[in-house]
């Protein structure tokens, strides 16, 4: 026990310096350990912000192609009934306003998974994180919405005008409108369509301006088309301010 007691007297100052290295050498390692998964997940919380900036400005773009189909049921429902409330017009407006009318205007979106794979943790900003988790749940009002549009264009309105025998002449003029009918296309480069001829019987244009049930269903489409407009405003300010965040991440 005495020479042990001695050899470390003695060798004191080599055994701390040993014990030193090798403390130094686990701390060097846990640190080196920390800096480079720091690293990983500072790559891979950048190449997410990137693909997220792309989605949404491709979901922005499509919102505001929807917006503005959304107003132009709301211009047509409104020149259908002006026509209606005066009892004339010309009958070519009126089947070209009531055309607009049978648009089925949705909004579809690209929806990311990140709360079910568990990478929205690696979105630091708090605000930006927000922003992204509640995305699903901030579309669900709007989709609501066009959920009620499709019922009542498939279900009320084409139904309508094929009750008045009208509905080949109403889908003729929807393709004499410049571009309203590629604005849906996943490639509008590519639109291959025969258009609609005329019936050879034209319409009787008091009998659509006297009818108290296509009244209905026009005013009704208007107000769902302005609330649509309204909601979708929504939408776009929170996709812009997460655009705003990202391009803020991504330069930073």
């Amino acid at each position: 026990m005495k020479r042990i007691f001695t050899t470390l007297k003695e060798k004191w100052p080599e055994y701390l310096l040993e014990i030193l290295v090798i403390t130094i050498g686990i701390l060097g390692a846990f640190a080196l350990n920390n800096w480079n998964e720091s690293r990983k997940q500072g790559i891979e919380e950048r190449a997410l912000y990137s693909q997220l900036l792309l989605d949404y400005e491709a979901n922005l773009e499509q919102l505001n192609q929807k917006i503005e189909l959304h107003r132009a049921c709301v211009t047509s429902g409104f020149a259908v009934l002006e026509a209606m409330d005066n009892q004339k017009g010309d009958l070519d407006s009126v089947l070209m306003h009531l055309s607009v009318q049978s648009i089925d205007v949705t909004f579809d979106p690209i929806i990311n998974d990140l709360n079910s794979s568990g990478k929205i943790n690696l979105i630091s900003n708090p605000e930006l994180n927000r922003l992204v988790s509640n995305w699903s749940s901030e579309l669900a009002a709007l989709k609501e919405m066009e959920l009620m549009w499709q019922g009542r264009v498939y279900g009320q309105f084409l139904s309508l005008l094929m009750e008045m025998g009208i509905e080949r002449d109403v889908q003729s003029k929807f393709w004499d409108i410049d571009n309203i009918h590629t604005d849906w296309l996943l490639d509008k480069e590519i639109a291959e369509f025969i258009p609609m001829t005329k019936s050879r019987k034209p319409p009787d244009l008091q009998a659509i301006l006297t009818n108290k049930k296509l009244e209905s269903i026009v005013a009704h489409g208007v107000v769902m088309n302005q609330g649509a407009i309204e909601q979708s405003l929504a939408l776009k300010t929170r996709i812009e301010r997460t655009i705003s965040l990202l391009k803020e991440k991504i330069e930073s």
